[in-house]
């Protein structure tokens, strides 16, 4: 699936200013963009190399990959 790089960019905003993207920043991305889906961010975490840790209880916790 192409990469949604307006959700992509979302994240890296939310990596660059509070060093995380949480399931509340998540839950509001998608409360602001309703035709946003699960596998759209899943295709973006599993594209973008700077992005990292997708919990497997099905939250995210998405880290910089400078501190891997």
């Amino acid at each position: 699936r192409p990469v949604d790089e307006a959700l992509a960019a979302a994240i890296r905003s939310a990596l660059d200013e509070a060093g995380a993207f949480s399931a509340a920043d998540w839950a509001q991305y998608k409360a602001a963009h309703p035709d946003v889906t699960d596998i759209a961010l899943q295709t973006v975490l599993l594209n973008e190399p700077a992005f990292k840790n997708i919990d497997r209880r099905g939250g995210v916790n998405i880290v910089s990959a400078e501190e891997m």
